[in-house]
């Protein structure tokens, strides 16, 4: 649209649609040319050459800088330029790339919100011809601060989504934007959006295979801390089983050897899933082997693998542990239990029993009592110690497997081998949960007196 030049001329402003293309219709009037089909191809020339530069280029800073680069050339008249993304957390506009010219290093940014958001707001590119006399732009401190006089504006949308702005501005009154530099723009800001997904696929895919190497390290760190091979013991039978709800968890259990016939057994629990549970496990773990190795039994090793727990975890850690030591020769047991899912005690004339827990969970206050408790197995009595992932797997009717499923299993396959016991238990419970991922941890400890 022209028109003539004066005192009482109003600023232009033109708008247009960003899903309109270079080869699709767009609203606006257009000063007839004799050369527009000419000029209309070297437009759509400029727009397939900024896409091939961009296209296979998969560094997100890289792409944007070429852009820059590719419209200083397109556009003479251009003096500054930038590209603004919103961050991923705050979602607040950021400069990813700026450009001015004749300049090593752009001056400080700045842009008028009420433009960023009619451009964003309604999906349309914007020009004005001469922003400094534009009323919808008066009082913005940018247009003015730089003399602008000529700008375009344009939004990079993606899925229906604005991801951004490219801002384009000129202080000379005599080379301003025209409503077909608008069109151009827009274009290039299509080509910009599909730059943008594809960086930001490559980089998502490049995030997602380093943190899987990272979650396959952190297993493998993880499965080194537990035992590699179970005690052979002569009148005993000891196996266990780990599965984690995620790559890792919290859970964990070990033998222990101890002085004379005795072996240390430990069933434990970290709140929580992944990395951080994983973490914890370990320091618990190392923790109490450490105290182990210095001499502390009973009580007195709970005790302090307490303290230290209780001085170095997050507060808002809860872990669970029952820890026993065995004779293996007689069978007898002492044990504490420190906020733990009791274990399953089954005696061989079918009697069940229960090792309830008698003291508090771990880390949560300094200095508690710790109560010992005793029992002794008989020749054909087997302990089955487990974690909530078990009793508390559920299914798509978000109904609980529960300890009454737990004991009609115990029931009805406890003249089995040992490993086959913790096989089918967690296929039982894996085939309740049918559709539903496991929500925690699921580890199981068999020890048995022949």
């Amino acid at each position: 649209m022209d028109v003539p030049a004066g005192k009482d001329t109003q600023p232009i402003l033109e708008t247009l649609d960003v899903k309109s293309t270079l080869t699709g219709a767009v609203t606006g009037a257009r000063t007839v040319e004799r050369n527009a089909l000419k000029k209309a191809q070297q437009s759509f020339r400029t727009v397939l050459e900024i896409g091939n530069a961009i296209q296979t280029e998969l560094d997100l800073d890289t792409v944007l800088d070429r852009i820059l680069e590719r419209l200083f050339g397109v556009f003479p008249q251009a003096d500054r330029g930038f590209i603004m993304l919103k961050a991923d957390e705050s979602g607040e506009l950021v400069a990813r790339a700026a450009r001015q010219r004749g300049r090593d290093q752009p001056e400080a940014i700045t842009i008028s919100r009420h433009i960023v958001q009619k451009a964003m707001g309604n999906r349309v590119a914007i020009l004005s011809a001469d922003a400094m006399g534009d009323q919808r732009f008066s009082m913005a401190l940018s247009v003015m601060n730089f003399r602008i006089r000529s700008m375009m504006c344009a939004p990079i949308i993606a899925n229906d989504e604005a991801l951004g702005i490219i801002h384009l501005d000129t202080t000379r009154q005599d080379r301003q934007f025209t409503l077909d530099d608008l069109d151009l723009l827009a274009a290039v800001t299509n080509q910009t959006a599909f730059a943008i997904a594809n960086a930001q696929l490559h980089r998502k895919l490049l995030l997602q295979e380093r943190t899987e190497r990272d979650l396959q390290l952190a297993r493998q760190v993880q499965e080194s801390f537990l035992p590699k091979r179970f005690p052979e013991i002569a009148g005993m039978q000891f196996c266990a089983s780990y599965k984690a709800a995620l790559e890792v968890g919290g859970d964990f259990y070990d033998f222990i050897p101890l002085a004379g016939d005795r072996l240390g057994i430990v069933v434990g629990d970290i709140s929580g899933k992944g990395i951080p549970a994983a973490l914890m496990m370990a320091l618990l773990q190392g923790s109490l082997r450490t105290l182990v190795t210095a001499g502390h039994r009973g009580p007195e090793l709970i005790s302090k693998l307490n303290d230290y727990l209780w001085a170095n975890i997050p507060s808002h850690s809860l872990i669970t542990l029952f820890y026993g030591e065995l004779n293996t020769r007689t069978g007898d047991l002492c044990f504490l239990n420190c906020g733990h899912n009791a274990p399953f005690l089954a005696r061989s004339d079918q009697r069940l029993e229960r090792l309830v827990s008698t003291s508090m969970v771990l880390g949560i206050q300094p200095d508690p009592p710790f109560q010992v408790n005793n029992t002794q197995l008989q020749p054909g009595d087997a302990l089955l110690l487990f974690t909530d992932g078990i009793t508390e797997a559920f299914n798509e009717l978000e109904e609980e497997y529960g300890e009454d499923r737990v004991t009609a299993f115990l029931q009805a396959h406890r003249g089995l081998p040992s490993e086959q016991i913790l096989q089918l238990l967690v296929e039982e419970v894996l085939l309740f949960c049918g559709h539903v991922r496991p929500g925690d941890d699921m580890t199981l400890m068999l020890v048995k007196r022949q």
